[in-house]
Order: C-alpha cells, then structure tokens, then sequence
C-alpha cells in the first residue's frame, strides 16, 4: 500500500509543473503583445520606452525558460502576483473568497447526498416500479435544467412570494445567517449532482445485486435491509467514491453561475471579475487553483479507494 500511495504522490509532481506550464503560457499564447494587453484596462495611450520598462519589470525580456523558472519560484514560495483590480496581492484575493466557494461547496454536496442516496437507492430495490420511473425521470431533469434558471425560479418562490429565505449574499457572518444563505445556492449546486448520485447509485446496486456474494447471503436467510445496507450499498459505494473527484469538479465550476444569481462572494465571482476587468494575473491564478485542488482531489480518491477496495492493484 506504501508504494502505491508513493507512487501517485510521484505522478502528482509532473502534473502540477504541467498545470503551471499551462498556465504560464496563457498570457503569452494570447493574441497581440503581452504588456499591451496586461496595461490596456489602465491605459491606451503609453509610450514606447514605457512598455519596455514594464517588460522589464516583469521579467517578459527574459528568455521563455527562464520566465517559467521564475514563475514556479514565485508560486512554490505563496506569491501568485499582484492584481490589476485590487492593487492587493492575489493571495489575499483568493484567501478573503475562498472560503465561501468552501461552504456553498460543501452545502451543495450534503445536499446533493440528502437527495441523491435515499433516490438511487429506491430506484434500484423498486426496479421498473413507479418509484423508478419518477426518480429516473426527476434525474433527467435535475442533469438538464440550467444552474441559473433554477436558481432564478427559486429566488423567486421563496424570496419574493414567500419570503423565506434571504434573496442573496453570504449572511453577517453568524452560523444561523450563514446557513439560511446558503439554502437556496445550495440547492442549486447540489441538483444536478444529487441527480447524478442517483443514476450511479441505481447502476452501481443493480449491477451488485447481480453478484454471487448477495444470492449468497439471501441463501443464508439474512433480512432483505440487511443484505442491501451491509451488502449491495456498501460495494456501490466504491463506485461513488470513484466518482468523487468528477463531483468535486462540478461542485467548483457550478459555483460560478450559483454566486453569480445569488450575488455571493467566492472564487467563481471572483473568476468573472478578472475575466471582465482583463485583470490576467488574476485569472491565471485562480485556475492555478482550480486546477491544483482538481488534481489533488484526484489523487486523494485514488489513494482512498486503494483502502476500500482490495481489488486495486497496488503495483
């Protein structure tokens, strides 16, 4: 087990220096020249001998190699540059929005499990019964239907006609206004992926209700609940978990949409405001993190499944 934990540890590294790579390369794949583009939300108008100041200040006349080289010092040592938008280090931009991506992330997947279990489970005990028709066919329409207009059809029936929850932000930073905020947005992340526990869960029990090892306990005479919870749900659970990191992909880029309708702050705000403020540094960094925590999700699935089933090879 220690070598196939090293082992992903290992295929992490090269990863992460391609993510970076990647990147890196952004600002210089775009049309036009760098500092033109980098200076043109400050001005139109700056002379020659100027731009080649802020290239050099920069570091952009330096050879390509040695740029990326730079640009790997400065994010292994905490610094993602400087934003455009704030004047404030980009770190601290990340840090004062990171955690509220955190909570709605969070919020929608317990929501999402809330929903999406207790239905796949139905689904596949009550096989080609009503039950699984009407769960099969709210999962369609929970993986269809746009995040905003959800989210927009929401707001509008508990916001404004019902008045009860609060229309939008993040809360005064208690945990009971936190919480209510965090209702709705939560149930926009979490019904698309609820819908999707619900078809891997169905799947996954149909196909170990298949097996060997549940007519075997049936044989025994062990009660139907029993052989479901201890038996048939705790081997699809495997699959759920190998799912994992594609969910934790959703929840972070579903997130943009949400805190948009829902005027939160969080990364996927934050996200939108460079892109329309041109802000680039910024923009390159918050998919530096996107990506890094995308990747290291993945390999916590890998190494957390090596656990639960003995049947990943660990050579």
């Amino acid at each position: 087990m220690t070598r196939y934990v090293t082992e992903r540890v290992l295929l992490l590294i090269p990863t992460l220096l391609g993510i970076l790579l990647g990147v890196f390369l952004m600002l210089h794949a775009a049309p036009g020249d760098p500092v033109e583009a980098l200076v043109d939300i400050q001005s139109e108008l700056i002379p020659k001998d100027q731009l080649e100041v802020i290239r050099k200040d920069l570091g952009l006349d330096r050879p390509l190699h040695e740029q990326y080289l730079r640009y790997v010092g400065r994010v292994i040592r905490g610094d993602l540059g400087t934003s455009f938008r704030t004047h404030l280090p980009i770190i601290e931009d990340i840090k004062l929005n990171f955690m509220s991506t955190v909570h709605l992330a969070l919020a929608g997947l317990a929501i999402a499990v809330l929903i999406g279990l207790p239905a796949g489970i139905i689904s596949a005990v009550k096989r080609n019964t009503a039950a699984d028709y009407v769960t099969l066919s709210a999962a369609i329409v929970g993986l269809s239907a746009p995040s905003f207009w959800i989210g927009i059809l929401l707001l509008y029936v508990f916001s404004f006609r019902l008045r009860w929850l609060p229309i939008m932000g993040g809360g005064d930073g208690s945990f009971a206004s936190t919480a209510l905020h965090l209702v709705l947005p939560g149930i926009v992340v979490g019904a698309g992926l609820g819908a999707l526990i619900a078809r891997l869960t169905r799947s996954a029990m149909l196909e170990a209700m298949n097996q060997d090892y549940v007519r075997t306990a049936h044989a025994k005479g062990l009660p139907a609940r029993g052989v479901i919870i201890k038996h048939i749900l705790r081997n699809a659970g495997i699959t759920l978990v190998a799912a994992a990191s594609t969910m934790f992909a959703y929840l972070l880029t579903g997130s943009v949409v949400v805190e948009i309708v829902f005027s939160r702050k969080g990364l996927g705000q934050l996200m939108i405001s460079a892109i329309t403020g041109r802000d680039f540094p910024l923009a390159q960094a918050l998919i530096l993190v996107f990506g890094t925590v995308i990747v290291v999700v993945n390999l916590f699935t890998d190494v957390l499944m090596g656990f639960l089933d003995p049947r990943v090879s660990y050579q």
